[in-house]
């Protein structure tokens, strides 16, 4: 395809560079290639053209979205119904090794030995002097960064972490070969006349089940004549959940045995929330077992970009949000446009690498607890508000306090999770079913949470595209990308405001869970 009038062949530009590059999560088809390319000269001319010259190359852009995507339904998902995932070797049409169903208590221990080694090598960080008035916009300042590794070494209460982890009843049970770790909070009312529903609640990268336990706690507790049994997993490769030793361990197959977990602990039927990789495993999950959700309730929402229609609409909503949008313009929504791809380049670089080459950067960070707390922390200061990259201490006790931010550091130190989570980003960013999933349309009820600092938002005019059954969309005035970890009692209040609304539209009680009890590990 070419622009005549440009001199241009798109496919001699965008070809070699997107259907071959690297990035083999890139991958467009000659329309989209086409609107691609459209979208991209109508952004560089668009402040430069006047009157009809730039309506007709907005039109054909719509146009040329409108077709390719017509051309291009979405694919249908189909994963098998089981897998195995754990050390073994299993040869094609081997039998799979079986899984030990029983449901076992689990305590995460504090460790004396762990610690001491822990101190010493951070007494051994090396340290370099940042450049003049850098603050965060070249990642930590490793001048203030100091006290954070100082608190680490000398004031951290260990002890204390390990104990409100373990306020909270901790489990792990084999599905597909793996060990998987989960926590509960459970009402502790027998009171006839409160609705007890079951939340799955599912964390995110760089985060943990850490960023659950206030919420969690109060969620479990009755309020309005409803309260929720909350089950907190750690996705596979992440804290206590047991790595994959096989590729392909993505949102779809998470999915799979998050359901198992559910259906193990006696629910047939549940709500489920998510942000990050929670939402998209939430997501995944609507897509696969969409009989199994009651709702679910998102506070980040993924929309496949790729689709020539929703970049068409994407520049739509960024040229005239007046007319495309609901009256909210947060700062995480894409205005201008351009500024807002810039600013979504500039925070993720570190998703490339974990997308490509997750082990080498991972190898670094496990063999370092500075550089550890550094990589994670850093998301924590720009993710939680963007300009806090302009503040020479990153602001990371601005919303979050340091003894809570190195309890999730922790976690990944403990179980050596660091080069398993960045694997993540590969299995995902690389597989096409889990790109084609993305086209599905969801059809469970969704409440949708928008916190302003979120990473990125997508307004009602495309969320509808991907999930037209949105039942609460809610805009809140402060927030960013942890949500349950910096704002709990914003998220608990939207849950709850989103699942009295699907309940009032099916009066029938789920089913009291009928699942195993939990047994002492021998």
């Amino acid at each position: 395809m070419s622009f005549p009038f440009l001199g241009v062949n798109s496919n001699r530009i965008l070809g070699p560079v997107c259907r071959r590059s690297p990035f083999s999560y890139v991958k467009l088809g000659k329309a989209e290639t086409h609107v691609v390319l459209s979208a991209t000269i109508f952004l560089a001319m668009g402040p430069c053209l006047k009157g009809f010259a730039f309506l007709f190359i907005l039109l054909g852009v719509a146009l040329a979205a409108l077709i390719a995507y017509l051309q291009q339904p979405g694919s249908p998902i189909q994963i098998p119904d089981t897998g195995y995932w754990g050390p073994k070797k299993v040869g094609d049409g081997d039998q799979l090794p079986a899984d030990d169903e029983k449901i076992y208590k689990f305590t995460v221990s504090y460790d004396a030995k762990m610690v001491a080694q822990l101190r010493d090598e951070l007494g051994r960080t090396k340290w370099v002097e940042p450049l003049e008035d850098a603050a965060y916009h070249y990642g930590v300042n490793l001048n203030t960064f100091k006290s954070v590794i100082d608190y680490w070494k000398t004031k951290f209460d260990f002890k204390k972490a390990a104990n409100d982890i373990n306020a909270f009843p901790h489990f792990q049970t084999e599905i597909e070969g793996l060990k998987i770790h989960f926590f509960r909070s459970s009402p502790a009312t027998k009171n006839a006349s409160v609705k007890v529903l079951p939340l799955l609640m599912v964390h995110g990268w760089p985060g943990s089940f850490i960023e659950f336990l206030k919420v969690a706690s109060q969620l479990s507790k009755p309020a309005n004549g409803v309260a929720f049994d909350i089950i907190v997993p750690s996705i596979p490769g992440y804290g206590f959940s047991q790595a994959s030793s096989k590729q392909g361990m993505n949102v779809l197959v998470t999915a799979r045995i998050f359901a198992k977990l559910m259906s193990r602990l006696g629910y047939s039927k549940f709500y489920m929330q998510g942000g990050d990789w929670g939402s998209a495993i939430t997501t995944a999950m609507s897509a696969l077992y969409p009989e199994r959700l009651r709702g679910i309730h998102l506070n980040m929402m993924f929309v496949n970009s790729r689709k020539p229609l929703t970049m068409a609409k994407m520049v739509l909503f960024s040229l005239f949000p007046d007319t495309f949008g609901d009256g909210h313009m947060p700062p995480c929504m894409p205005l201008p446009f351009r500024t807002h791809f810039l600013s979504l380049l500039r925070e993720t670089g570190y998703l490339h690498i974990q997308a490509t080459k997750p082990d080498t950067v991972g190898f670094g960070l496990l063999n370092s607890p500075a550089g550890l707390a550094a990589y994670i922390l850093e998301k924590f200061s720009t993710w939680t508000q963007s300009n806090f990259r302009s503040l020479e201490d990153g602001g990371l006790t601005k919303k979050l306090s340091l003894d809570d931010l190195l309890a999730n550091v922790m976690v990944y130190y403990a179980s050596e999770s660091i080069i398993s989570s960045q694997r993540y980003y590969k299995e995902n960013l690389a597989d096409e079913a889990v790109l084609n999933f993305q086209d599905m349309k969801i059809t469970v009820p969704t409440g949708y949470a928008i916190f302003p600092h979120e990473i990125s938002c997508v307004p009602r005019f495309i969320a509808t595209d991907f999930y037209p059954n949105i039942t609460t969309m809610t805009y809140f005035d402060d927030g960013g990308h942890f949500a349950a970890f910096e704002k709990p009692a914003f998220l608990e209040k939207d849950i709850r405001s989103f699942v009295e609304e699907v309940e009032a539209q099916y009066p029938e009680k789920l089913a009291p869970p009928k699942g195993s009890k939990a047994v002492e590990r021998k």
